[in-house]
């Protein structure tokens, strides 16, 4: 069966071509997925398997004897509640991939969901019972390859060369899952404060702030090191990570040896190809083993090199300052002791940060580093100056803005309408909002606003007014659009994150509890962006510091402002009207066609012109119907 169902889903095209990115993009949208639509629009397509991309693949994934295990068996994991595995099913995304198998999570989640309580409990104990059985690596030996095994997928890459894609199988997932949720508190106090790529949410602007917050101390004169290591999850040496597993989490011992030294089969089409040397992509625990193998190494360096002001790292990116010379020790150090776990430093990846005061002649640190004395991205956001900070994320606007233009392709006023609003407007950025000082990025976001004003008036077919455009910057629940302005929500997103990450930050750091690193500057902006004067350090703010709370505050302030600059009492009522309860609601559904909730062009255009004031003619005319006369709005026997 299991051959079977390889040969049928093998006969799938893989073709690349534009016409079926545009296919698979529309119908996605209409299923609602919309992130995936995104993707499949802006894909280079897959590869078709052969000789040449075997070998590719082959290159990614070195043949290897199997590893050797700890001596002794693994201790016996702690039995999984049902309540883990009903949560664990849940959590998958929805429209998940099928692994080797065509199982999917919807099939799972369908079944233990199922209208009858009583075949439900009865289907979630069987699936309890089974995935109990996994963890404690009392599975088949002769079922393992299969069981842990993927499709293996050959993603074309912008830059020339294929991305290997792998997609296990759900009851693997399921089961990895389950012991991740499990193991949380575990993982978290054991990893933290020096690794924060597993466990801790907002890790990755954990370590930009403390690292922004490090150089803008007025006593600090620290120099930085940036470490990257080559193809590091496909060299981490698996018998380490088993030994890291029986110390830290004996927990997950058994189900981790038994998935790793099984070395599970990868189906490239009618190919197969051993995994034997990687962390297996597609395992839910594979990000926990890298970051746990890597650990000691971490740990090892705090003890050995006690001076670093920083030394903190997210999975295989290390974040280090302090002086010179215990760069230098650090550097050697990391070098050394990576060669056991199978981790080479890419120093041409690496950067070393120097102060513009500072001497380079009398460093020992080795000169094939990148250096640079200003600005530098770091985890993918820039950190400082000013100007290095606009010009990073104007490029970053340039990639969103192909994004945007490749909306016209699905030739669809509803669909290009959804996608723009679910994913490509303040979602698209949150990230950069969050970890950079909102005072960096005045002409970026400014340029980004403009980038999706431009791609609304494109699907409306025509410009469209100031307060219309206002309008649409409104949640739908207010009237508008969901399409919120980065240049007014960046310090509500900078201002969250900044207190989200406190705690982390003053364990990174050192800091005595406080209100650490929460930015007074910002205040002001957010206060003049939610209209409240009496906001002028951050205690002074009276709603909580999340970002969905902040956002609120500005959103209620935007209304207000419509409400006061509306032209005409037409456009007051317009405002009012449509932020009733509900009012919204049409816009948020699913473009399906089968459900009937598909809109012609014509007549969406329509819809979104009259929700957001925006005229439909040029004159008044007579609607051909009933001969009335209408407004330039389109409302007609309306008198405002």
């Amino acid at each position: 069966m299991h051959r079977d169902s390889l040969a049928k889903r093998g006969k799938k095209s893989t073709s690349s071509s534009s016409s079926l990115n545009i296919t698979r993009a529309r119908k996605a949208t209409q299923e609602g997925l919309y992130s995936k639509a995104i993707k499949a629009l802006t894909s280079e397509g897959l590869a078709q398997p052969g000789p040449e991309i075997l070998e590719e693949m082959l290159n990614k994934h070195p043949q290897a004897p199997p590893p050797t295990l700890p001596p002794g068996p693994p201790p016996s994991p702690t039995l999984l509640p049902e309540s883990i595995i009903l949560r664990s099913v849940k959590s998958f995304p929805n429209a998940s991939a099928a692994g080797p198998s065509g199982l999917r999570p919807s099939h799972l989640r369908e079944a233990i969901l199922c209208p009858s309580p009583d075949r439900a409990g009865q289907i979630l104990s069987s699936l309890s019972r089974f995935v109990n059985l996994l963890a404690s690596g009392r599975a088949p030996t002769s079922v393992l390859p299969h069981l842990c095994g993927a499709t293996l997928l050959a993603c074309r890459k912008k830059s020339g060369g294929h991305r290997p894609i792998a997609i296990r199988e759900v009851l693997r997932r399921l089961t990895s899952k389950c012991l991740s949720y499990s193991s949380r508190s575990t993982v978290t106090s054991t990893l933290t404060p020096l690794q924060l790529g597993v466990g801790v949410k907002g890790g990755c602007e954990a370590i930009i702030h403390a690292t922004s917050h490090l150089l803008s101390s007025t006593s600090n004169k620290s120099w930085g090191l940036f470490l990257d290591f080559s193809n590091a999850f496909n060299c981490i040496n698996q018998e380490a990570m088993f030994r890291e597993f029986r110390n830290c989490i004996p927990n997950l011992s058994a189900w981790m040896e038994s998935c790793y030294s099984c070395q599970p089969l990868l189906n490239l089409d009618e190919y197969s190809i051993r995994s034997c040397c990687r962390v297996q992509q597609g395992d839910p625990l594979g990000p926990l083993g890298f970051a746990l193998t890597l650990y000691s190494l971490i740990e090892k360096l705090h003890s050995e090199v006690p001076s670093l002001r920083l030394n903190v790292w997210y999975l295989d990116n290390g974040t280090l300052m302090g002086s010179p010379d215990a760069l230098a020790s650090a550097l050697a150090f990391v070098e050394r002791e990576g060669l056991s776990l199978g981790l080479f430093l890419n120093r041409s990846k690496s950067l070393l940060f120097v102060p513009e005061e500072a001497d380079l002649c009398h460093s020992t640190l080795p000169l094939d580093i990148p250096i640079t004395r200003c600005g530098f991205s770091l985890l993918g956001c820039p950190v400082r100056p000013p100007d290095f900070c606009d010009e990073v994320f104007l490029n970053r606007i340039q990639k969103v803005k192909a994004s945007l233009q490749a909306l016209s392709y699905l030739k669809d006023a509803q669909l290009e309408c959804t996608l723009l609003r679910s994913c490509l407007a303040l979602p698209k950025i949150s990230f950069i909002l969050r970890a950079c000082p909102p005072s960096y990025l005045h002409n970026s976001t400014a340029a980004f606003d403009l980038a999706i004003r431009e791609t609304l008036e494109s699907i409306l077919g025509g410009p469209m007014s100031d307060w219309s455009w206002l309008k649409a910057t409104l949640p739908s629940s207010r009237g508008g659009l969901d399409l919120r302005c980065a240049s007014l929500h960046a310090p509500a997103a900078f201002l969250a994150s900044c207190s989200q990450a406190g705690p982390p930050v003053e364990q990174i750091l050192g800091l005595s509890p406080s209100p650490g690193i929460l930015p007074e500057s910002v205040v002001p902006a957010l206060a003049s962006a939610a209209a409240r004067s009496d906001w002028r350090v951050p205690c002074d703010i009276d709603v909580p510091l999340h970002q969905r709370t902040l956002s609120h505050a500005i959103d209620e302030a935007t209304f207000q402002q419509l409400l006061v600059s509306a032209p005409t009492t037409r456009s007051r009522a317009l405002a009012r009207s449509s932020s009733l309860p509900h009012a919204g609601d049409w816009l948020n559904v699913i473009p399906s066609t089968s459900l009937g909730l598909h809109l012609h062009d014509h007549e969406f255009r329509c819809c979104i012109s009259y929700w957001l004031g925006v005229p439909l003619h040029s004159i008044p005319y007579s609607c051909p119907e009933c001969q009335c006369s209408a407004d330039i709005f389109g409302s007609g026997r309306v008198w405002w």
